[in-house]
């Protein structure tokens, strides 16, 4: 989608290559983009390697002195995600960082290659889609809120969030009230949002003692969870 907007009561969805949708009802799924409230600033560099021998399906979760990592092997397919911050030097080396400080890691990519997809790079902050409601527009997923990937299950709240829209949408269908329904999603949300930096802030806080990263992150969410107002909700 590169155009939305809304017209006559309906949305109007213009698509790359200049196509139109037309719908009563947007759902918006489009990740960690748009206007947020955001927890630190962390990214999370990831790759997939083909190593020189196979190996038994496994998945490990490492701290670093400078972030975290985690890695899964399957056969000869290594893939690794390194989570770190702009003072943790630069992102093309976190990899080459991580295999140095966690020995079984070194061995796994020693000889090893890049697939061809090459590095990938993402945002991994917690975040809370901001700004106030649209008529018959919905935030899912990561687009109404992202966890810390250290702090719960991304995927299987991503889901969630997508069952609690759909329900949502069928409850306004069959006639019921939309500004509640809008209330009643964007309150889950928050307070999803709130238990998130909670758990971040606990477990950066368990490590605060292998880093100024740790430690950093850890006040960071501290700060973040303290100044949310009732059942997680921020003032605007």
């Amino acid at each position: 989608a590169t155009e939305v907007r809304r017209t006559g009561g309906r949305w109007l969805i213009t698509l790359r290559g200049g196509s139109t949708v037309e719908s009563s009802v947007l759902a918006e799924a489009r990740g960690r983009r748009g206007a947020e409230r955001r927890g630190p600033s962390l990214l999370a560099v990831g790759a997939r390697y083909r190593t020189r021998r196979a190996s038994i399906a496994e998945t490990r979760i490492e701290a670093l002195e400078f972030g975290w990592c985690w890695w899964a092997r399957f056969g000869e397919s290594l893939w690794l995600q390194v989570i770190g911050t702009a003072r943790s030097g630069h992102p093309h080396r976190w990899a080459a960082a991580a295999a140095a400080g966690i020995p079984a890691l070194g061995e796994a990519l020693a000889g090893a290659t890049l697939e061809s997809e090459g590095v990938t790079a993402r945002p991994a902050h917690a975040r809370l889609g901001a700004g106030p409601p649209a008529p018959a527009r919905w935030r899912c997923g990561d687009a109404a809120v992202a966890l810390d990937p250290l702090s719960g299950q991304g995927i299987h709240h991503a889901l969630a969030s997508a069952r609690l829209i759909a329900g949502a949408i069928r409850s306004v269908a069959d006639g019921g009230n939309e500004a509640l329904a809008q209330r009643f999603v964007g309150s889950r949300h928050a307070e999803r949002f709130a238990r998130s930096v909670r758990l971040a802030a606990d477990f950066y806080a368990e490590n605060r003692e292998r880093g100024e990263f740790w430690s950093r992150t850890a006040a960071a969410y501290g700060a973040l969870h303290g100044s949310l107002g009732p059942r997680g909700l921020l003032p605007m």
